[in-house]
């Protein structure tokens, strides 16, 4: 079934139970997640930024939802927070070291593939009410108050 049909099964179920409509829709994501299988990844000296661009892309081009606009997945990095250093760069360490010397695999599921690079350049990831964010270990996805509305419906990683 298309997951126009599952969504609008949710809208309904939300309204009647929402603590089930919250799990049933972090369930939708991960079927879909499952679904995407990607024929050939071959990531050597690759920033997480590029993986996930990648990634990103690649669930476009292969998810088989029929309507165009409810193809792919929303994927957020969320940047660490900076350290307080000397050398006055914005940039925090765990941010310098999040590359992927080498990872090859064929036809892996856009889930397997998100866990293991999450694994790789120590992130966690979840499924949450804005798409799936990814975020320095043991960091919050939603780390502010302008985040409060934000739900997480399940973590990926572990």
């Amino acid at each position: 079934m298309p997951l126009r049909f599952h969504l609008v099964i949710f809208l309904l179920i939300s309204t009647l139970c929402p603590a089930i409509a919250k799990d049933s829709l972090g369930d939708l994501v991960l079927k879909k997640l499952e679904g995407i299988v990607i024929p050939i990844i071959d990531f050597q000296d690759t920033t997480l930024e590029e993986a996930i661009d990648y990634l990103r892309v690649r669930s476009l081009e292969l998810d088989r939802e029929e309507a165009a606009e409810m193809r792919g997945v929303s994927i957020i990095i969320r940047k660490p927070r900076k350290l307080e250093a000397d050398d006055g760069l914005d940039i925090h360490e765990a941010a310098r070291s999040s590359r992927i010397k080498k990872y090859q695999r064929r036809n892996i599921s856009l889930l397997k593939v998100l866990t293991d690079v999450c694994d790789l350049t120590q992130q966690d990831a979840y499924i949450t009410s804005v798409g799936i964010i990814i975020c320095p270990k043991d960091q919050k996805p939603f780390p502010n108050t302008k985040g409060q509305n934000g739900e997480i419906w399940k973590k990926l990683t572990k």
